[in-house]
């Protein structure tokens, strides 16, 4: 007889639909295609992509935590850079 299924698997399947959610509206937004450009300062990308600066922010944030991209944050001038993984 199988085992019931356990919290954590529960978890693990009702969770993973946030990271694809987050990939979804990353490319609805455009950020990949602004980001392949180069880098840009984070005003400027928030202003093209049409978001409130807590937005901004949420997916940025989010965009990490999932792994989708890596963003450093540098001082002068306020710049978001995307620093491209290579194999």
């Amino acid at each position: 007889m199988s085992q019931p299924p356990t919290p954590a698997a529960i978890l693990q399947t009702g969770l993973a639909f946030w990271p694809a959610k987050t990939l979804l509206s990353a490319i609805e937004l455009g950020l990949f295609t602004e980001l392949a450009a180069g880098p840009q300062g984070y005003e400027a990308l928030r202003t093209r992509l049409g978001l409130h600066a807590r937005s901004e922010a949420e997916l940025r944030r989010a965009c990490e935590l999932a792994g989708l991209k890596r963003f450093e944050r540098v001082r002068t001038p306020p710049m978001l850079i995307f620093r491209a993984e290579r194999p």
